[in-house]
């Protein structure tokens, strides 16, 4: 969204006096639909697996060879076309994805489609939301317009931002949050200086109206960068530092909960924080580490049980110091049951044994495998932590080891402890009580069917399990992440899920036989029929589906995967970057500023893995190269964005090829 200032200055006078030059439409003619009128499902039967395509008047543009490939704007552009528009946080996503791999005129085709298909059927926040999405990505997208069409399409976009604000009384957060970031970033002579303060302001002066953990990330740092501007600089240093940037400020937008540290590792959350789940007796403790942290205050308050331990002893202690300055009279720490023995849900139990020598350990009885893949050299210090120590886990052993289903009293808590085999483990424990219609599932559900460096997960076993949760009476599921607690956190979202990757485990075995690569199954752009009645649980199916395909390919092939075509086998050659060093720099002869270019135009195009690729190869030849060095950060930004909300995993290794963190918010 940086504009050329000089030349729409030089341009503005002769611009105005223009008329008629408003930028039109270019979508095709489309008939809105009917109040009453039902929109007909367009499956796609070409082979045995039918799998669902954008309704009508929408495009399908996975066929575009000369469009980059992206898989998760494909994916909800065709659930979206459906006119299930009411959650926002899916817009938001779209709208991420569209801002981060400059997919800007998509993004505005397909926004000018939804409003025009849905205008009488759509309520009044979803129009504003819509409204306000269109004209981000329409702002962003105005560097690109002909420069005698600037101002009035600028112009327009106010129009746009004025007509949400006008339908939602001015009392929407996203409506602000869109303004302001907009007008922050506007040459002076738009005069829209104060209006971005004032959006931007709002935001901090209701922060309940937060729609997810860490999206008020870039209100606090638009607003030290107005008032930089405005020569507050004190101000400006608070709130740059309440944005969890510093010195490095990343080349893309993030709006999510996740961050990432050498000292902390990855966590689940912009912030420490907690909930009260159940009055008086359940409480979630998020962001202290990877994993979320429970306290369960005994029925007779006289015991307080911890479910998991967190992902390591120093993180665990502020956890437990952090419930106990809320909760100064909650009773002594007795018991840790654990869900599963993974690294990031067993690393900081001897914090808790500090705290109690005595406290007895609930625990599968096959954690013994689990424990031993755990035990591992990572790469990644922003996963595990720099300081993250094998010694953490190597003592870890349950004083009571579960074998079979049964039930525990604690307290006069009663727990019901079920043994299952989830996507991840096979020592996975559902916690049930009974007399809260809570239960705790760990990680039965995690979409990356466990740790994507390890040869473990579970494909058909986590049916199972989720028809079993699904028979329990229980009314608040909590999974080992927020994430997921966020993506699968009640029965009718596990129901369709399950129902979703029953199908999508078949269509992928299927494709799998007839000789397809992972790659392959992942430009189909897979969607059972049926989904797209359920926005909730898009972003849920989402998240597992490239590593459901990837998981089913990587346990059913060998070290060589072939393609479809034949002409892209995997694991058949021993190209590394440093031959795509050669080629750039020996064989093509391609000078540093020549590379550049290419980088630029890749992401411009939204190609930013291919950027990403070729940019770490030109390194290798090009090693001082600042001007390669730059575009390498942007590339890896923006793929950490696109990896923000549904993949910590991508978003930590992104960030760490290129040196770059994600710190939490301040306090």
């Amino acid at each position: 969204m940086n504009f050329n200032t000089k030349t729409m200055l030089f341009t503005t006078l002769a611009i105005l006096q223009l008329n008629g030059c408003v930028a039109k439409s270019n979508v095709d003619v489309i008939v809105p639909l009917a109040k009453n009128e039902k929109v007909k499902e367009v499956i796609g039967k070409n082979t045995r697996v039918h799998s669902l395509k954008s309704a009508k008047y929408f495009k399908n543009r996975m066929n575009d060879n000369t469009k980059s490939f992206q898989s998760k704007i494909e994916f909800l552009e065709t659930t979206l076309s459906y006119g299930k528009l009411k959650d926002p946080k899916n817009i938001l996503l779209l709208t991420n994805y569209y801002i981060a791999s400059n997919q800007l005129e998509d993004g505005i085709d397909f926004y000018e489609r939804l409003l025009k298909r849905y205008e009488n059927t759509m309520d009044v926040p979803t129009k504003a939301n819509l409204l306000s999405v269109y004209a981000v990505v329409r702002a962003l997208h105005a560097n690109d317009v002909a420069l005698y069409k600037r101002i009035p399409w600028v112009l327009n976009t106010f129009d746009l931002l004025e007509k949400a604000k006008k339908l939602t009384h001015d009392k929407s957060p996203i409506v602000h949050w869109c303004s302001g970031l907009i007008y922050a970033q506007m040459p002076f002579f738009f005069m829209k200086h104060d209006e971005a303060v004032s959006n931007l302001e709002w935001l901090v002066k209701h922060p309940k109206t937060e729609p997810i953990p860490g999206f008020y990330r870039e209100v606090y740092h638009y607003l030290s960068k107005l008032y930089q501007n405005e020569g507050r600089e004190a101000l400006a240093k608070e709130y740059l530092e309440k944005s969890g940037y510093d010195a490095y400020e990343p080349k893309s937008l993030f709006m999510d909960w996740m961050s990432s540290t050498k000292k902390d590792g990855l966590a689940f959350s912009p912030k420490h924080w907690m909930k009260e789940i159940v009055q008086g007796s359940v409480y979630a403790m998020y962001g202290f580490g990877f994993s979320d942290i429970h306290f369960i205050i005994s029925e007779d308050k006289k015991e307080l049980i911890a479910i998991d331990a967190g992902t390591q002893p120093r993180v665990t202690k502020k956890a437990y110091k952090f419930f106990k300055k809320k909760y100064p009279n909650s009773p002594k720490l007795t018991t840790l049951i654990v869900t599963h023995a993974h690294w990031d849900h067993v690393g900081g139990y001897t914090a808790f044994l500090n705290i109690n020598p005595n406290l007895k350990i609930i625990g599968n009885a096959k954690f013994h495998d689990v424990l031993k893949e755990a035990t591992r050299t990572p790469r990644y210090k922003q996963f595990r932590s720099s300081s993250y120590k094998d010694a953490w886990l190597e003592n870890y052993q349950p004083t009571y080891k579960i074998t079979k289903q049964e039930k525990v009293n604690i307290g006069g808590t009663t727990f019901e402890l079920i043994p299952v085999i989830g996507n991840e483990t096979k020592d996975a424990l559902f916690i049930h009580l009974p007399q809260k219609r809570v239960t705790f599932i760990g990680d039965v559900m995690m979409p990356y069917l466990g740790d994507p460096w390890v040869n473990e997960g579970f494909i058909d076993e986590p049916i199972k399990a989720m028809n079993l949760l699904l028979a329990l009476k229980t009314t608040t599921i909590l999974h080992g992440h927020y994430g997921l607690t966020e993506m699968y956190g009640n029965k009718t979202n596990i129901k369709v899920f399950k129902n979703a990757y029953e199908w999508l485990v078949k269509s992928v075995r299927f494709y799998a036989k007839a000789g397809y690569s992972d790659n392959d199954i992942k430009r189909l752009n897979l969607i059972p029929a049926g989904l797209e009645k359920h926005p909730a649980s898009f972003t849920g199916y989402l998240a597992q589906r490239d590593y459901v395909i990837d998981r089913i390919i990587h346990q059913s092939k060998g070290y060589w995967v072939e393609d479809k075509t034949g002409d892209e086998p995997k694991g058949f050659n021993t190209l590394t970057t440093t031959e795509y060093g050669k080629l750039l720099k020996i064989y093509l002869d391609l000078s540093e500023a020549e590379i550049a270019s290419a980088l630029e135009k890749m992401i411009k195009n939204g190609d930013l893995e291919l950027a990403l690729h070729l940019s770490t190869s030109a390194l290798k030849q090009y090693k001082n190269s600042e001007t390669i060095k730059e575009l390498r950060e942007e590339s890896a930004d923006r793929l950490r964005s696109m990896s923000q909300f549904i993949d910590p995993m991508k978003f930590t290794v992104y960030g760490e090829m290129v040196g770059k963190e994600q710190k939490m918010m301040k306090q």
